[in-house]
């Protein structure tokens, strides 16, 4: 039952079964679950960059709402006299276009330093600024044309578009790192929180488990099956949530086999 193969095919051939698991769970050194506990959390941030790759999006009106709010009717009324060819204005007039001067078009540097919030679109390029602190200066691209946009929601999705591409990179980064927070902290709620339970069984007598590191290992191997089930989930249809309930149905389930199979017993 116990393996003899070196690491980390020992780790494969214990989580196989929930006899194998308990057998084995002095087999490991804790480099070698440190190894495991990272191969865990690698596994589950596969399915987050796919996601990301595929369906990257972001609305910048989450972060700049008085901004998006001056985006209205009026000003994309107005918009349509001030047509964008090839990523450039082909009107250099001066003007605001709206009744609270928050949204303009080639205003004075000075002009635009007046404003609270608001965008100001020049001649290649749009100023965007809100009074929560955000402020961005976004390129237009060739594909960029107000002029034709029916509704400002199309005018909305159009300006996040545009600051979307050009900071793609930094956007995919911080998004990452948020759901790879999330997923570092639900594993080592698992592993540690799990594994301190399991140790308790010792201080009672209602098992043969005689340290933590024990219970760490089992714990770890017994989130074999539900962290690669979760990553194929999360391949096919991603959603956060569901991946993590797998995972964490996953471990619950092998420790119900593994007391069934063991009685959590060496004998």
């Amino acid at each position: 039952m116990k393996s003899s193969l070196p690491f980390p095919n020992n780790y494969f051939y214990a989580m196989m079964t929930p006899k194998r698991i308990f057998f084995n769970r002095n087999q490991f050194k804790k480099w070698q679950l440190l190894v495991i506990f990272i191969f865990l959390t690698m596994a589950l941030l596969i399915p987050v960059s796919v996601n990301l790759m595929n369906h990257l999006t972001f609305s910048l009106e989450d972060i700049m709402p008085q901004t998006f709010k001056y985006l209205d009717d009026e000003v994309l009324l107005q918009l349509k006299d001030y047509p964008v060819e090839h990523g450039e204005m082909m009107n250099s007039n001066r003007h605001y276009l709206n009744s609270e001067q928050s949204v303009g078009v080639n205003l004075t540097e000075k002009q635009f330093e007046a404003v609270d919030s608001g965008v100001n679109f020049k001649i290649n390029k749009m100023l965007l600024k809100d009074k929560s602190g955000y402020e961005f200066s976004v390129n237009y691209t060739k594909d960029f044309q107000p002029q034709f946009f029916n509704s400002k929601k199309e005018l909305h999705e159009a300006i996040s578009e545009q600051w979307l591409k050009q900071n793609q990179s930094f956007v995919f980064f911080t998004l990452f790192l948020m759901n790879a927070s999330v997923i570092f902290i639900s594993m080592l709620f698992l592993v540690i929180g799990g594994a301190f339970f399991l140790y308790l069984g010792k201080t009672f007598q209602l098992s043969s488990v005689r340290s933590y590191q024990e219970s760490l290992t089992i714990i770890l191997l017994s989130l074999g099956f539900g962290t690669l089930l979760a990553t194929i989930v999360g391949l096919l249809y991603f959603d956060m949530t569901i991946v993590l309930s797998i995972q964490s149905l996953g471990l619950i389930i092998m420790l119900l086999m593994i007391f069934l199979k063991t009685k959590f017993q060496d004998i």
